[in-house]
């Protein structure tokens, strides 16, 4: 798995509050826009949806 997908996902993971939803954004919302995925309105209790994108972005795009 890519290092920043796996990177990515584990930060997801930790996300419990506003404080380390915007430290997460700070880190990878510019480059999950890069990528097609829109971070930059999500909730906290949104973080399993996102991460479901992020799997669902390097399935499609890195292993096919």
């Amino acid at each position: 798995m890519d290092p920043d997908i796996k990177e990515c996902l584990e930060m997801l993971e930790k996300i419990t509050d506003v404080q380390k939803r915007d430290q997460f954004l700070a880190k990878f919302g510019d480059w999950l826009a890069d990528r097609g995925i829109n971070p930059y309105r999500m909730a906290v209790v949104d973080k399993g949806s996102m991460k479901e994108m992020v799997i669902k972005y390097h399935m499609l795009y890195n292993i096919s």
